[in-house]
Formats: structure tokens, sequence, C-alpha cells
């Protein structure tokens, strides 16, 4: 499991949406891994890391580069910090 931390202050920043008006930022992340690394399949997570995950979505960028993976955009207020599992060579 790896955790990124997302060090912004979003319940400062706000960010236009379709109809013209504010609300509040979304977050995203991006994580490169050394070759043959990737995303542990979800059957094989803990129910604690499950939890802690719950409402996140981890992809990965495509099929060619499995160990490039996205997710969000997701409320920047719920996710400060987004938990990766990964499943190392």
């Amino acid at each position: 499991k790896a955790t990124i931390e997302i060090p912004a202050k979003y319940n400062k920043r706000y960010q236009p949406v379709a109809d013209g008006s504010k609300a509040t930022m979304n977050a995203g992340a991006i994580a490169i891994m050394p070759q043959g690394w990737k995303l542990a399949p979800k059957d094989r997570l803990p129910k604690a890391l499950k939890k802690e995950m719950k409402g996140l979505a981890w992809a990965p960028y495509s099929k060619e580069k499995p160990n490039i993976v996205v997710a969000g955009p997701v409320p920047g207020e719920r996710y400060e910090t987004m938990s990766l599992p990964i499943l190392s060579p």
C-alpha cells in the first residue's frame, strides 16, 4: 500500500462548474511505479484497505502501461490522502 497526500487547503479553494457558479475543488492523482508493479486486484485487498479506499477507484492508465495508474476526480475535501493498493513483482 502506498499513501498519496495532497497538500492543498480545499476548504478555501473553489473551481467553476458547468453553470458558472463556484464549487469546492476536486482532486486527482497519477502514480508512476517501477516496471512490473501494478494495482493489486480487488479480491486480494484486506477489508481494512477496502474500507479506507471506499469511493476511490484507481485505474491503469493503459493496457500497455499497467505501472501507471490514475484516480479522480474526487472531492478534495474528502480525499486529502489517497491509498493506492500495489502489487509488486
